[in-house]
């Protein structure tokens, strides 16, 4: 077992000192030099960052409204007298405020 793993091993050097290895890694080399160009790497980083940036900015508006829309049904309850967070008899949910002149008013 020993004596396979130090044949690969010793391979893999001869391998790696070889001139078709070096002429290789010389030409990966060359050839990501020239793949990479500036005008075409800013005009991706650009659209990246502007469909990062509407896509935060939508997530944000969701998340934003979907916080306050509770924040409105809750101050419209108290206002009506139907929730009290002190009370156990006037929970949230049951909470009704149609016909109620002091929540349409506050709402304006």
């Amino acid at each position: 077992m020993r004596r396979t793993v130090k044949r690969k091993v010793r391979r893999l050097q001869r391998r790696e000192n070889s001139a078709f290895t070096q002429t290789r890694i010389h030409q990966i080399s060359k050839a990501t030099v020239t793949i990479i160009n500036d005008d075409k790497l800013s005009l991706f980083l650009k659209s990246i960052f502007m469909i990062m940036f509407f896509f935060v900015t939508f997530l944000n508006r969701y998340f934003v409204s979907y916080i306050v829309q509770f924040q409105f049904y809750e101050a419209l309850c108290k206002e009506a007298g139907q929730y009290d967070p002190n009370d156990i008899n006037k929970p949230l949910y049951k909470c009704d405020f149609d016909n109620s002149k002091a929540a349409g008013d506050k709402l304006k």
